[in-house]
């Protein structure tokens, strides 16, 4: 409503552990209660159009949010605050939003996606036991997965293979100069 673009992600409870995401203030999230000063439980704050929400520093400007943030509601956000995260890009580099929300969702399932950090070890074999109980839990359900560090090199491939094409280029310039000089 501030007319600002927020990434918005939802997650589970473990999603900022997962993900490494450092938390610059507030509490973790566990339960079905949000630790804080305020201890609402999920279910009035659903009622209200709210969740428990993690935001980046950046918004905290941008909402005029001062002093400890956590445990108010920012409702142009439907967000009830949990914590403060660190600036970051959710989008492409190219972007210019450092602007993010982490939604802590009940349902996180509702998008069919996960991330399940594994160590690099075995990853045949651990790929193979996630998928028997992927199967388990949602057997009409397609077993597919992609690594991040994957998804991110796919995001930026065609700046890779235009940089190489014009280095091809600047040594072509750089040949056919050098030839004028010498002929």
């Amino acid at each position: 409503s501030k007319g600002i673009r927020v990434a918005t992600i939802d997650g589970d409870a473990d999603f900022i552990k997962t993900l490494d995401v450092p938390v610059i203030e507030g509490k973790a999230f566990a339960n079905n209660m949000v630790h804080t000063a305020h201890s609402s439980s999920l279910d009035s704050l659903k009622e209200k159009g709210l969740s428990p929400t993690y935001i980046s520093k950046a918004l905290l400007d941008v909402y005029d949010i001062k002093g400890n943030p956590v445990g108010r509601e920012v409702k142009g956000l439907g967000a009830y605050v949990i914590g403060v995260i660190d600036d970051f890009k959710a989008l492409s580099l190219k972007e210019k939003n450092l602007y993010v929300t982490i939604h802590i969702n009940s349902q996180p399932l509702r998008f069919g996606y996960m991330y399940i950090k594994i160590a690099g070890d075995n990853t045949a074999a651990t790929l193979r036991f996630i998928q028997k109980k992927w199967k388990t839990f949602f057997p009409k359900s397609a077993f597919d997965y992609s690594f991040v560090d994957e998804r991110i090199a796919k995001l930026y491939d065609t700046e890779t293979r235009l940089t190489k094409l014009f280095n091809i280029f600047a040594l072509l310039a750089i040949m056919i100069t050098c030839s004028g000089l010498f002929s």
